[in-house]
């Protein structure tokens, strides 16, 4: 319907452009700049496609190279229309925010109904195509989070014991803990069914709370907000996250617990952002329950993929590639190989990503967070029940299974570099200087050695015969096509400028050395001239 608006100018503001597949950011765009991006089906066939199958750790060296490229044209396709601030730019002001993934164990009732579940007839039929996926993956989810939703439509007196759920058994050691020191907690759950669970358990433990769901009026939703921010006795808010998730600020609360992973991981960002926003004061800590080898583990991959494929085109083209490309099997699989970790773990393993887990009695849980202990006669006691106490407690209890970081699974898909596209780059860099070098030996020995070579900026033999005159002013035609030419060499110019002048080097050390030396003596010679992040393209000079 909006697009058969006539409008004079057309602005979108979102905080998520990609939250699912390419395709949506397609459509804003076709929306802003109709045309810009082609039509869908090409769209599709020449960037979506290509992009999300070289996003897989089993992509060919073919896939790889097509994804690297077809990434970086359509950054550069809509960079120019596309202003972009990331939260961390611009909240120096804002306290620290940290944010724990907590595997939860089954418990053995649990798991008995979860692998039961897997070899029934529902999940024979999705996998025959005689359901829909969603309907197995549900029921799956239910049990996860707890069996009684799953199994007993009507409540009874047990209904919502936490010792048939791993996750509520986790939540009710977390709550005890923020409940002691005097935290405030926003609970996210996607189903008013579990929220209902959820707040009987609160209501047994006596916590003060409030409540707001689809089903609470929007004419009390302000006013419910207001006293939770105002009102430092209430210690949890309990929310659905297509309720509570969006445009509110919650900044009364310095703990977030998102109960179970959403499909689209825009959901959980937008929900776990209530309690970090301008006006908090304390440190803010997320917990997500995730439990262990389940579909909820394989859902939460889902959305890191998602945020890497975002990352890809808005950000940076070159990051590494770490899941692998899984069919429907895979959703509807208990991975009990895993039994000493964890998938994501394992996925995340190599890169500055740590999980934490229990490793036998005598071996206590890394501590996330800083923890004082005292000592009192011969009995250790806590002097600080913060984070750290509440994780240990949890281990010791056999309740939770390990912890990873979110933010470091995050920052590696950001800091973790695609070899195989370096490699890549490096040998089209170090081809174009070792050209460039010929060339301009090629130009200089034109000349007398009378005349002085050019040095950029005096001297004459070898000095470019097209420079820019003297008051002339650089349009946007000659930048474009600078902007051409760096794409196809592979480097922008001061890059080039930069390894024509190493590979001179290169060149004049071994001509100094009689045209050879050790591995062991170029090494010495340029381990301070050479940074490591440019080790891989001074290989690749090398062998020119």
């Amino acid at each position: 319907t909006t697009k058969r608006l006539e409008t004079p100018h057309r602005i979108i503001m979102s905080g998520s452009p990609i939250q699912n597949r390419l395709r949506e950011l397609w459509s804003l765009f076709d929306f802003i700049f109709p045309g810009k991006l082609g039509t869908l089906p090409v769209f599709e066939h020449e960037f979506s496609v290509p992009i999300a199958i070289g996003g897989y750790a089993t992509a060919s060296a073919a896939q790889i190279h097509t994804a690297y490229h077809c990434s970086i044209i359509l950054k550069d396709l809509i960079t120019p229309y596309v202003l972009r601030r990331m939260k961390k730019d611009v909240a120096i002001q804002l306290p620290e925010k940290h944010e724990q993934i907590l595997f939860c164990r089954m418990t053995e009732y649990q798991k008995e109904k979860y692998l039961d579940y897997l070899s029934g007839r529902d999940v024979r039929s999705v996998l025959t195509g005689n359901l829909n996926m969603l309907v197995a993956a549900s029921n799956l989810r239910k049990i996860c989070n707890h069996p009684d939703i799953f199994e007993s439509p009507e409540e009874g007196e047990e209904y919502g014991s936490i010792e048939r759920s791993g996750k509520l058994t986790v939540l009710s050691k977390i709550l005890e803990g923020w409940h002691s020191s005097k935290n405030r907690v926003l609970l996210f759950t996607q189903t008013t069914t579990l929220l209902d669970l959820i707040e009987s358990f609160v209501l047994k433990r006596k916590y003060p709370f409030l409540r707001m769901d689809g089903s609470t009026a929007v004419s009390k939703r302000m006013a419910l907000i207001d006293r939770f921010n105002m009102d430092e006795e209430v210690f949890i808010f309990l929310l659905t996250t297509k309720v509570g998730g969006f445009g509110i600020n919650l900044t009364g609360a310095d703990r977030v617990v998102l109960y179970e992973p959403d499909w689209n991981p825009s959901n959980d960002l937008q929900a776990r952002e209530r309690s970090w926003r301008i006006g908090q004061k304390r440190e803010v800590v997320i917990y997500r329950l995730v439990t262990r080898g389940t579909i909820e583990e394989k859902i939460y991959h889902r959305q890191i993929y998602k945020q890497f494929l975002s990352n890809k085109v808005l950000n940076d083209p070159k990051q590494r590639r770490f899941f692998k490309a899984k069919d429907m099997n895979d959703l509807f699989t208990y991975h009990e190989e895993y039994e000493g970790g964890t998938e994501t773990g394992d996925l995340f393993a190599g890169v500055d990503v740590k999980e934490v887990k229990q490793r036998g009695d005598d071996v206590k849980p890394e501590p996330t967070y800083e923890a004082e202990l005292a000592e009192d006669g011969d009995e250790p006691e806590r002097q600080k029940k913060g984070d750290a106490s509440i994780l240990q407690s949890l281990f010791e209890s056999d309740g939770l299974h390990s912890t990873i970081n979110h933010d470091h699974i995050l920052q590696a898909g950001e800091t973790s570099m695609d070899m195989q596209v370096i490699e890549n780059e490096a040998t089209r860099i170090a081809r174009e200087a070792a050209r460039a070098l010929r060339e301009s030996r090629r130009e200089r020995l034109q000349q007398s050695v009378a005349v002085p070579t050019w040095t950029g900026r005096s001297g004459d033999a070898g000095r470019p015969t097209l420079g820019r005159r003297f008051g002339s002013g650089e349009g946007r035609a000659s930048k474009i096509l600078d902007k051409i030419k760096e794409r196809n060499t592979g480097a922008p110019r001061q890059q080039m400028d930069a390894n024509v002048e190493l590979i001179g080097k290169i060149r004049d050390f071994l001509v100094s050395k009689g045209g050879s030396a050790a591995t062991i003596d170029i090494v010495n010679h340029f381990k301070d001239t050479v940074p490591g992040k440019q080790m891989v393209t001074f290989k690749e000079l090398l062998k020119r």
